[in-house]
């Protein structure tokens, strides 16, 4: 690969890095105000289940949802109110969106 052409590719991945780096940011400012809205369980379900940022496009450039099924996470948020667990583990991201409910705290 040539000087220019190499120098053009550390240019461009550098770009899309920044670029990456500031929307990450900008997704993470819009999803915390959503999250201090919720003031209850089914608040923080239906925000996992809808969050979505489309900046203006004619396509969702972001967006988050659980691949369970809803009532099963609501069952589950109920079992861990009773339970209470000091700790909580969730394995496996999918398509983000289920940790959302655990910020209840039931």
């Amino acid at each position: 690969m040539s000087s220019h052409l190499s120098s053009n590719y550390t240019i461009k991945a550098s770009l899309k890095s920044t670029v990456e780096r500031a929307l990450l940011a900008y997704v993470i400012h819009k999803l915390r105000k959503e999250i201090n809205k919720c003031s209850n369980v089914k608040d923080y379900v239906d925000l996992s289940y809808s969050f979505h940022l489309k900046l203006r496009l004619p396509f969702k450039l972001f967006s988050i949802q659980p691949t369970q099924v809803k009532e099963e996470i609501v069952q589950l948020l109920n079992i861990l109110a009773r339970v209470r667990p000091r700790t909580l583990l969730e394995i496996g991201t999918s398509r983000g969106g289920t940790p959302i409910p655990f910020l209840s705290g039931s």
